[in-house]
């Protein structure tokens, strides 16, 4: 979140999550850049529990470079 944060700019609000299980993983894809099959796969899961789970994979695999892109966005203020 810090380095959405970051990348959006300071001044914007820091983003929030709901503590609904079934609404965290929507609002977690919906800050980061997923791909339109990515989104797909997301909308044909029925199961909250698997929708989670595909979204921290995805996570795993893009926070390093939203790390470092929020990084160099940083040090360029």
């Amino acid at each position: 979140m810090k380095a959405v944060h970051l990348l959006n700019g300071e001044q914007s609000v820091m983003p929030t999550l709901p503590d609904d299980p079934v609404q965290l993983p929507w609002s977690i894809a919906a800050m980061i850049d997923v791909d339109l099959t990515q989104r797909y796969q997301l909308l044909a899961e029925r199961s909250p529990a698997a929708r989670l789970s595909s979204v921290d994979g995805i996570l795993k695999r893009v926070l390093p470079d939203l790390e470092l892109r929020a990084a160099i966005a940083q040090n360029n203020r």
